[in-house]
């Protein structure tokens, strides 16, 4: 039993690592994967990518408005994104793109900006309208 609460202890200590900081919010994460349909609650999911800030690629995030992701609707260009990933090293990105999708968009058209080469990510939210998304992409 006290192994398993040690366990715990370091568990969650680890994972005060993994957040995206914003327009001064402050969002865990867990990996995810794209067969995740939905963002889930309480956090952001990286739904591409690992969150690695060193592997030359990009994470996708995705996360729920209302809800974690809901400053994701405020973000410009220039604004500034850090991400912590599970190794406790992070980098700074700066918004460079930002656009909305229909719901339910072929995501594959629209991979080129959405989820661009190099180390980037992008954040996706919904709109609140159930109709769009909106991706805001950073490097």
């Amino acid at each position: 039993k006290q192994y398993q609460e040690e366990k715990k202890d370091l568990l969650e200590s680890l994972e005060l690592y993994y957040r995206v900081f914003f327009l001064g919010e402050e969002v865990p994460y867990r990996q995810g994967e794209p067969a995740d349909i939905t963002a889930p609650d309480g956090y952001a999911s990286t739904w591409v990518g690992t969150g690695c800030v060193s592997d030359n690629a990009n994470t996708y995030f995705i996360g729920h408005n209302p809800g974690v992701f809901e400053r994701v609707m405020d973000l410009e260009i220039g604004d500034k994104i850090t991400v912590f990933d599970d190794d406790g090293a992070s980098r700074t990105y700066y918004v460079f793109d930002a656009l909305f999708l229909p719901n339910g968009s072929n995501y594959f058209v629209y991979e080129g900006r959405i989820a661009p080469t190099g180390e980037t990510i992008t954040l996706q939210t919904c709109t609140g309208d159930n109709q769009r998304v909106r991706c805001v992409m950073a490097r």
